[in-house]
């Protein structure tokens, strides 16, 4: 910033200045009254480094072609469990349906996760069908034996997230398939080609339910290890009445749970869902968090299979994700949180990626290569996480986890493989060198400030006492799998989904006696406190 533009930001701050503000001493105040991050918060707001249940709960017949019968007229679950039914009736349907559920994740897949992948979390795309009978009234699965077939699917999901949950794996539960379809493709559960849910307001309130029956199962405990619900998945472009819906449906899932991460879709339009949400995950507010849930692949557009090797690293490693660099971004006090999660991503390529004459060598090389820089775009660009599409894809081992974490194309951060004495010896190197560290930030900003604008009154203290919040979250997270929970786990976890974990604590500060003292204008004072703290923190115990 050159020195007009900090003192047109100060007179900014000093108009709006109340004049029932008090004067703070010029010591920083404890912070007695913001709580710790517990488990679930750790659960929920650590980086996810995870993958996607895919072609499970919603088939999808490339994925899973022993579900569909040579009869299925299309490649959906609608088609699939049609044809079975007309050729082998209720019981031997739901017998197979049920076999392909309960053996998606053996106990050895689940170790496999835990401590080769380092897992934390599931994406598990399901139906509305899912949920049962209920919620299939007037949709295409409104049919005595397709409803029937699901009578178990979700006590089936719910043993499974509670094995998941006890080797330290969340899960993030997807609507895939809504009512009348959110995107018209065939993994939303029909061959339909309509994304009629939002031609309908009568899908739309059977939507809301499904989604609020999943939070209910959340704050009754029934659901275990839930780390969001995803309302939506790839909604058509420009779907109408889109953001009104999530409106609503935040507000009433609000009544029920207020603290669970709701994540929606941008309809491709990430400028557009970044900027959307970040109106309502505002300091001020007091709604569920809104992430914007991301699909990421480089091989289905024309423009796709043009790029080259060259073209596609430059594009990962330059403007995949860019909307996140924005001048609004990083500033939750003034223009709110805008989070992001890459909710699918593979290392898929298209064919102009291989020259006809590049040899298997180098083609592996190069797929590693392409593979570890999304892995590193995601971390470095503050999304909250990301998942691999998907468990088993047998036939395409580029759309394959455990093929392509074999292969060495898929990497978990470095900090979930450093075992317990080593966390040990970080946290408590933290520690020791917190108060020199915090010394040092604070002089720094102070310094910057008082010598920019000179005539400035600053709550410097905000900032104090941000970075002392922050470093203590940074390294409660990192420090958290000591104390045996998420499974005995190896490794520490980071503030994945810091954006809105920063919107979650100023909500909390501002309810404190501390937070409401002094100019609101300068809260911005806070949050660089805390960024600062969390930065610093995680500086020393990730390296």
């Amino acid at each position: 910033m050159t020195s007009n533009i900090l003192k047109q930001f100060y007179e900014k701050a000093k108009k709006t200045l109340s004049p029932n503000t008090q004067a703070e001493p010029d010591s920083p105040p404890l912070l007695r009254n913001i709580n710790p991050p517990t488990a679930t918060d750790i659960l929920r707001y650590r980086f996810q480094h995870g993958v996607n249940l895919g072609s499970v709960f919603v088939l999808e017949r490339w994925l899973s072609p022993q579900m569909f019968e040579p009869s299925s007229k299309g490649d959906s679950e609608l088609d699939a469990v049609t044809a079975s039914l007309h050729l082998h009736g209720l019981g031997p349907t739901r017998t197979k349906w049920e076999a392909h559920w309960t053996s998606a994740l053996s106990e050895p897949d689940i170790e496999y996760l835990a401590t080769k992948a380092h897992c934390t979390a599931v994406r598990i795309p399901i139906g509305h069908f899912t949920l049962g009978r209920a919620f299939t009234h007037r949709t295409s699965f409104d049919d005595d034996k397709v409803a029937d077939v699901y009578e178990n699917a979700w006590a089936i999901i719910c043993a499974l997230c509670a094995r998941l949950y006890a080797r330290g794996i969340g899960n993030l539960i997807d609507f895939h398939g809504l009512p009348g379809g959110a995107n018209g493709q065939e993994h939303g559960g029909t061959s339909s080609k309509r994304a009629a849910l939002w031609e309908d307001e009568r899908y739309r309130k059977l939507a809301t339910r499904c989604v609020l029956f999943v939070a209910g199962k959340v704050r009754s405990g029934e659901l275990e290890g839930c780390i969001g619900i995803q309302v939506c998945n790839e909604a058509s472009w420009g779907a109408k009445g889109m953001y009104e819906w999530y409106v609503n449906v935040m507000e009433a899932v609000g009544e029920v749970d207020p603290g669970i991460p709701l994540y929606v879709s941008d309809a491709w339009d990430l400028e557009c869902g970044l900027e959307s949400t970040s109106k309502i995950n505002t300091p001020t507010s007091n709604t569920n968090p809104l992430i914007v849930a991301r699909p990421s692949y480089f091989l289905f557009t024309p423009a796709d299979q043009t790029q080259t090797q060259s073209d596609l690293i430059t594009r990962i490693t330059t403007s995949e994700l860019s909307a996140l660099d924005g001048s609004k971004a990083h500033n939750v006090t003034d223009h709110g949180a805008r989070q992001l999660c890459v909710v699918e991503y593979s290392c898929g390529l298209p064919s102009s990626a291989f020259p006809a004459s590049i040899d298997g060598t180098a083609a592996r090389a190069f797929r590693r290569n392409f593979g570890l820089k999304q892995c590193t775009r995601w971390r470095m660009q503050k999304a909250s996480g990301a998942f691999f599409w998907t468990w088993r894809a047998r036939s395409a081992p580029e759309w394959d986890f455990e093929e392509m974490v074999k292969a060495g194309c898929v990497s978990a951060p470095f900090g979930f493989l450093v075992e317990g004495e080593g966390v040990m010896q970080r946290v408590v190197r933290a520690r020791q060198r917190e108060k020199g560290l915090k010394r040092v930030a604070v002089e720094g900003h102070q310094k910057f400030w008082d010598e920019s604008v000179p005539e400035g009154k600053w709550d410097h203290w905000r900032f104090e006492s941000g970075f002392t919040q922050g470093y203590a979250d940074a390294l409660g997270f990192y420090a958290f799998r000591l104390s045996g929970a998420f499974g005995a786990r190896i490794g520490g976890d980071r503030i994945g989904a810091l954006e809105i974990w920063i919107l979650k604590r100023l909500r909390e500060w501002l309810q404190t006696a501390r937070g409401r003292v002094g100019n609101g204008e300068l809260l911005w004072e806070w949050e660089h406190g805390f960024r600062a703290g969390v930065g610093t923190c995680e500086r020393v115990v990730w390296n």
